[in-house]
């Protein structure tokens, strides 16, 4: 193990997410996965499962359920993707029983080490080569492998629960060869159409595909397209889910843009005044869904109390989810990257900080909606810097195409974020908004960029 290269030898394998535009159906065989699996032993097994699966808030759903189950003491199992900084982010294991030692270069210091990853891979290296080799199954893919990996772990980890969020879609995607204990589907709204389907039908049956028999169902709000898929598919395995509801949660206030407070209502019982960092409206929505989920855990035998709920939703932490990263002036990161999720940052912005001047750095992905993504954003935006990640993925904007997008406004478009960052900061008044949005990549590109001393701060 001592010259193994944990990254160099993920990297060996197909990458979608560097090439979406190459997915196809014959690319996503469940065979092989659960081929790779049985031959390390079927880790999934062995673990108590939360299966998410959505378009919208899975990300941070996720992270709720987590913190609650963290809270009641239970030690956690968190698999998600993409990650902001590092690989390693991805694979989680949440503990309140361990003293996390956390370092500049770890976003979460609960994540798997470099060495502990580099010592799962490295002894199933062997068995990965030989299904990755085997003509009958196709090639493995970077995903597949990093799933597998973190199964592994945490069955070595002997986890009491695993959220497990899914990647693409569902059906076809690699965490569907596990049999969940919960499914939870979240919003759904247009994603990788080329992909998924060009309806929300469509795209709602892949999402609801791993909703299977003897299960816990949780869904949140739908468009009715999606959710009559979702209730089909539920009525198939005669599941009577639990069906989150925009009622269900109160209106909530906000106070010096740190946290909301709100109540939760889940059949006869209310959560009165959560609170919860995560701001905006869709938030709660999500939380809402993390309540219920933990009544299908208390149903199963779990022991989570009101106050482990409190607390889990109160300490929550999901990066670049409308989280400021500077008060001076105020600078917003947002993972919005399709149009869905853009209106949704429209409107916390227009709840949030109305009536101040926003000054937008977008930096959007190929595969997206383009002109719906700056359509929504045109509105909000005052002046407007285009840029692009360090990724594969991104596009480039043209100045004659950005000036069409943002009509009448002013627009700069800049080779890097790192120099977006720079120029913009040298137009900002204090009562200035500044949000950086339209994919993971951008925002976290940002994030780094904005909380180092690599940024020059002069203002015209």
């Amino acid at each position: 193990m001592k010259d193994f290269d944990a990254r160099s030898y993920l990297n060996s394998f197909i990458n979608f997410e560097h090439s979406l535009n190459k997915v196809a159906d014959l690319d996503f065989k469940l065979e092989r996965m659960r081929e790779l699996l049985k031959r390390m032993g079927d880790p999934q097994k062995d673990l108590y499962i939360i299966h998410v699966a959505g378009s919208k808030g899975k990300g941070s759903t996720c992270a709720m359920i987590a913190s609650v189950l963290k809270q009641a003491g239970l030690r956690v199992g968190l698999y998600s993707s993409p990650h902001i900084l590092k690989l390693n982010e991805r694979i989680r294991v949440m503990d309140a029983r361990r003293i996390i030692q956390e370092t500049a270069d770890d976003l979460f210091g609960d994540s798997i080490s470099d060495r502990e990853l580099s010592r799962v891979l490295f002894d199933w290296k062997a068995v990965i080569d030989e299904v990755h080799a085997d003509d009958k199954y196709g090639p493995l893919t970077f995903y597949e492998v990093l799933t597998a990996t973190a199964l592994l772990y945490f069955q070595k980890r002997d986890v009491d629960a695993v959220v497990l969020e899914t990647g693409l879609g569902g059906r076809l995607d690699a965490t569907n060869v596990c049999e969940s204990r919960i499914a939870v589907i979240t919003p759904i709204s247009y994603e990788h159409t080329a992909i998924l389907g060009d309806t929300l039908a469509a795209i709602a049956g892949e999402k609801a595909a791993i909703i299977k028999s003897q299960q816990d169902v949780v869904i949140a709000p739908q468009e009715l397209e999606a959710e009559s898929v979702i209730m089909d598919r539920c009525r198939k395995f005669d599941i009577q889910p639990r069906q989150v509801y925009s009622t269900d949660v109160s209106a909530s206030t906000t106070r010096d843009l740190t946290e909301q407070t709100f109540d939760v209502t889940v059949a006869d019982h209310t959560y009165t005044a959560v609170k919860l960092p995560l701001l905006g409206k869709h938030q709660t929505i999500n939380a809402a869904g993390t309540v219920n989920v933990v009544e299908c855990l208390r149903d199963q035998g779990m022991s989570i109390t009101d106050q482990h709920v409190y607390l889990g939703l109160a300490s929550v932490e999901w990066p670049i989810r409308f989280e400021i990263v500077r008060r001076d002036p105020l600078t917003i990161l947002d993972a919005a990257h399709n149009e869905a999720s853009v209106r949704t940052l429209c409107e916390s912005l227009k709840t949030l900080v109305p009536d101040r001047k926003i000054h937008l750095l977008l930096g959007v992905s190929r595969d997206k909606n383009i002109k719906e993504i700056c359509g929504a954003l045109a509105e909000y935006a005052y002046k407007v810097w285009l840029s692009k990640a360090d990724h594969p993925r991104a596009y480039t904007f043209s100045q004659e195409e950005a000036e069409g997008y943002f009509p009448n406004k002013p627009v700069r478009i800049c080779k890097n974020v790192k120099d977006a960052v720079n120029d913009l900061n040298k137009h900002l008044s204090t009562d200035d908004v500044v949000i950086v949005t339209g994919s993971i990549f951008v925002a976290a590109e940002a994030r780094s960029i904005l909380r180092s001393d690599t940024c020059t701060n002069t203002r015209e």
